[in-house]
This record gives C-alpha cells, sequence and structure tokens, in this order.
C-alpha cells in the first residue's frame, strides 16, 4: 500500500549517449538522466531513490547481458543523472566492458524504488538507437568500414585492387605490350652486334665517296678498279650481314633445339620409369593372380573331395537308416504279450481297463489298491489310494444325545465342550493371560488378568450382551482407562488403586455402552 503513493505516472527520461572519459582513468559509459514524478504528476525532489538498469539483447524481453543498481538523489527538479557502466554501482551482473555492441539491436529496462529500498517499479523499456551505438566505435575492426579511407587518413583512396595497383604503377608489369618490355643487357649487347641501317649507309656513302674519285681516272681503270671495288665491297658487305644474321639465328635455333633434346630426355626418362613401375606392378599382379589361381583350383579339388567324401557317408548312413527302419517295422508290427516281457514292468505300463473280476494284468481284487471308479463316502471321494477323514456333521447332536437318524454310534452323550456362547461371548476353561500388555483381548476368554500397572487400557473382542472380567495388579497406585471401538465406557467408582493390590474390572456390555465398576484392595 505504501508503495502504491509513489507510483509514477509519468518517468520521463533520455539518454546521452557518448564517451566519458576521466583523466587518468579512461572510464567508458554511458550518461543517463530522469526525471522521477509521482502519481499525482508532483516531483519527487531531493529524495534518495535506487535505480537499476538493465541491458536486454535482441528483444524487450530478451537475454540480460548487463544489469546494474545505483543509488541516486534527486534534484529539487527531480531530476538525477548517473552514467551507466561506471564505478560506484550498489551491485552489478555481467560486465559492462564485455557488451558486444555490434550484435543489434538492444534495449534499456528501467527499473526505481521511489523509498530507496528493494521494491522496484517497472518504468518500461526502450530500445538503443543509433546515437547509442556511437559506443560501438571504440571498437570497431576492418570488415565493418564501407567506403573509402584517404591515403592521409592511413588509407589506400581507392575503391578496387586494380586502381590501387595503378596508384603504385604495378598494373602494367605482367600486362606490358612486347614493344614497351624491357631486356636484359646481355640481349641488347648482341642486338647492338648485329649490322644496323647506319652500317649500310655509312657503306654506301662510302662506295660513293670512291666512285666519284674513281672518275678522275681512266674511264677502263675507273670502271674496272670501281666494279672490282664495288664488288668487293658489296660482296664483304653481303657476307658480314649474312654472317651476323647466321650466327644469330643458327645460337637460336641450336639454343631451341638443344632445349627440345633436354626436355624430349627428360620425358623419355620419365616415361621409362614409368614404363618400368608399371611393368613391375604387373609383374606383381600377374604372381597375385596366379596365386589367387591356385589357390582357388585348391580350395575346389577339396571341395571336390569332401564333396565326394560326403556322399560316400550319406549313402552309408542311407543304408542304415533303411535297415533301422526295416527293423523298426518289424518291432512295430510284433505283436507285444505279456509273456514276451521281461524284467519289472513299471506300473504306468500295465492294463488300467476292465474290473476285478475280468483283470488279467491289474491283479486280483485282493491285491489291487485303487478303484477303477471312485466312490462318495458321506460326501469324500474315494477310491483307495489314501485314507479319508470324515468330519461329523454337529446336526446329528441334539442336547446330550444324538439324532434318532444317527444309528451303530457309540456316542451316548455330548461331553465336555471346550468353548460355549455365555452372555455374548465364548469363555475358555483358563483365562487370558495378558501378562504385562495393557492391550486385552477378550475373544480369547471373557476373563483375563494383566500384571500392568493401572494406565491406559485398550480392550478387543467385546461383544453386545456380554459380561467381561479384568484382574489388574501393578507395583504402583494408579487410575487405569479403558478404550475400545465403537464403544463408550462409563463409571461411577473407577478411582485410584492400591499399589502391590489386585483390583478387580468387571465390564457389562449393552449396545454401544460398557457399563463398568472396579473393586479394589485384593
Amino acid at each position: 500500500i505504501y508503495m502504491k503513493k509513489y507510483i509514477i505516472a509519468t518517468f520521463s527520461f533520455y539518454l546521452i549517449l557518448m564517451l566519458v572519459s576521466n583523466v587518468g582513468n579512461a572510464q567508458v559509459g554511458l550518461n543517463f538522466q530522469g526525471v522521477a514524478r509521482k502519481s499525482d504528476n508532483t516531483i519527487i525532489a531531493s529524495q534518495i531513490i535506487k535505480v537499476k538498469l538493465s541491458i536486454l539483447q535482441g528483444a524487450a524481453n530478451g537475454e540480460l547481458e548487463y544489469n546494474e543498481v545505483r543509488s541516486v538523489i534527486t534534484n529539487a527538479q527531480g531530476l538525477f543523472t548517473l552514467v551507466i557502466g561506471d564505478t560506484g554501482a550498489l551491485s552489478t551482473l555481467g560486465n559492462f566492458n564485455n557488451i558486444n555492441w555490434k550484435n543489434a539491436p538492444k534495449f534499456l529496462k528501467i527499473e526505481i524504488d521511489p523509498t530507496g529500498g528493494e521494491n522496484y517499479i517497472t518504468m518500461g523499456t526502450t530500445q538503443f538507437q543509433y546515437v547509442a551505438y556511437a559506443k560501438f566505435a571504440s571498437s570497431v575492426d576492418a570488415e565493418n568500414i564501407i567506403g573509402t579511407i584517404p591515403v592521409g587518413a592511413g588509407g589506400t583512396g581507392v575503391k578496387s585492387l586494380l586502381d590501387f595497383k595503378k596508384a603504385l604503377q604495378l598494373d602494367k608489369v605482367n600486362n606490358t605490350a612486347d614493344m614497351a618490355k624491357p631486356i636484359s643487357s646481355i640481349t641488347q649487347a648482341a642486338l647492338d652486334s648485329k649490322l644496323g641501317l647506319n652500317d649500310i649507309l655509312n657503306y654506301t656513302k662510302k662506295a660513293y665517296v670512291d666512285s666519284v674519285n674513281l672518275t678522275k681516272l681512266n674511264i677502263v681503270d675507273t670502271s674496272f678498279m670501281l666494279s672490282n671495288r664495288f664488288g668487293r665491297d658489296t660482296i664483304s658487305l653481303s657476307n658480314r650481314i649474312n654472317s651476323k644474321q647466321n650466327s644469330i639465328d643458327t645460337a637460336a635455333m641450336l639454343s631451341s633445339y638443344n632445349e627440345r633434346i633436354n626436355s624430349l630426355g627428360t620425358n623419355v626418362s620419365t616415361n621409362t620409369a614409368s614404363i618400368t613401375r608399371n611393368t613391375s606392378s604387373i609383374i606383381a599382379n600377374t604372381a597375385s593372380i596366379t596365386g589367387e589361381i591356385t589357390r582357388a583350383t585348391n580350395a575346389e579339388n577339396t571341395l571336390s573331395a569332401n564333396i565326394n567324401s560326403n556322399s560316400a557317408s550319406i549313402t552309408s548312413n542311407t543304408s542304415a537308416i533303411i535297415a533301422n527302419t526295416a527293423s523298426i517295422t518289424s518291432i512295430i508290427n510284433t505283436p507285444i504279450t505279456y509273456a514276451s516281457l521281461t524284467g519289472t514292468v513299471p506300473t504306468w505300463n500295465q492294463n488300467t481297463t476292465g474290473n476285478a473280476a475280468t483283470a488279467t494284468i491289474a491283479g486280483t481284487a485282493s491285491t489291487s489298491s485303487k478303484l477303477i471308479t471312485p466312490k462318495n463316502i458321506n460326501g469324500v471321494a474315494f477310491d483307495g489310494t489314501a485314507d479319508i477323514t470324515v468330519t461329523a456333521d454337529a446336526g446329528t447332536v441334539t442336547g446330550t444325545t444324538l439324532k434318532s437318524t444317527v444309528t451303530g454310534s457309540s456316542l451316548t452323550s455330548v461331553g465336555t465342550l471346550t468353548s460355549l456362547e455365555v452372555n455374548g461371548r465364548a469363555t475358555n476353561s483358563t483365562a487370558f493371560n495378558a501378562t504385562t500388555a495393557s492391550t486385552i483381548d477378550f475373544t480369547k476368554s471373557n476373563l483375563a488378568y494383566s500384571s500392568n500397572s493401572p494406565s491406559a487400557f485398550t480392550l478387543s473382542g467385546l461383544k453386545d450382551g456380554g459380561t467381561f472380567t479384568l484382574a489388574v495388579q501393578g507395583t504402583t497406585a494408579g487410575t487405569a482407562s479403558f478404550t475400545a471401538g465403537g464403544f463408550t465406557f462409563l463409571s461411577v467408582n473407577n478411582g485410584v488403586t492400591t499399589s502391590g493390590k489386585h483390583t478387580l474390572y468387571t465390564f457389562i456390555v449393552m449396545g454401544t455402552f460398557v457399563y463398568y465398576f472396579m473393586t479394589a484392595g485384593f
């Protein structure tokens, strides 16, 4: 009832989710502010209250990831402020620093006790919005980055691997055109040794100068000399060109030929080794197959021998069975007579048919121990195999004599009876000795005695119309009480007994009431 007074109709709160850093303590938490009001909308001002804040995963009733309880004081306007995850909490459940903010959505459940006790009222549950996940920025990893990071910020400044290669000028390392590809110094030297265009031009110029100079000579000499010189120079130039080209082409052809020869030799060696291994495998498999064929042949020979042996055995057994069958048939067809039997014949083989007058095997009437057809004697079946006991019918006794229908009996009187129905209960010839027991069974006798001191006694065997007597001798004095199922006990003189003396209690049963009186001092 006291708490109902503080049920809050409106509980204003908002979250300021930011990183809170304290000097020297790098504490990270979530700022929280709220305004507490009573049910009549009045502010709970300048009062200690308890706030329980729970961070839930996945739903408003989801799994609890973190929980803390704090004691705060509202100001004059009912406002209070705290930092979720900061030090100073009264109790916590879970570790705030281990919350996986990446795993969204998350919800904040707020509970308060306006009296500062432990009776919390749930004010509601709200979902963290995107601003709350600024907390996640402190643990961001590369797989969560989207977009392009500038080089100045430590990124690549590009969006793809191809752009990254271009930025590092690595895009043509594996895709350079043939005309732009670099060559080695050895290849360059070989190319330089070839006769180029400049050489041909130089030779042409020289031939031209020589030709001009020779015009001054005799035309014949000039023609002859020019012809010879030009011929020699041309031949020399042709030989030089051919020599250089042939040298390079021959070297290239020889190199290619040697590579092909080496490759061919390697392949031949490899194939030869493979053929050798396969040949060895074929030889081994052939030996294995030969062994299997040999074992199969031996097994077949053994099976054939066993079949022949078993056939002979079956033939022999068949002959024996035929002979035994003939012998058994002969025995079955031969009549068995008593004269043909030898030794002791068991009783279960004897002929039990017929009667004593006609029996030839069961014996004669003087030796027979069993009747063919049992007879009843006074209602008891009798076949001669065992004695019978006939119980006398009490209805044959009338008073102290037998009924007139009973004949041939020597019984002339009833005699002494062991028990008799008197006053509703049979009394035995001796009183029931209950020794030290406090339970008295009057089915044993209408008279009973006990050495137990007077106390609470339980009686059984009481019967309407009966008279029962109990003698009690105890070592100590006392007052006895009595109970029996279905009966009410009434007495006018039940009192204290005398120590060491006998006390006699007499019970008279009338319906469900038991009247008793005591006589003490014997």
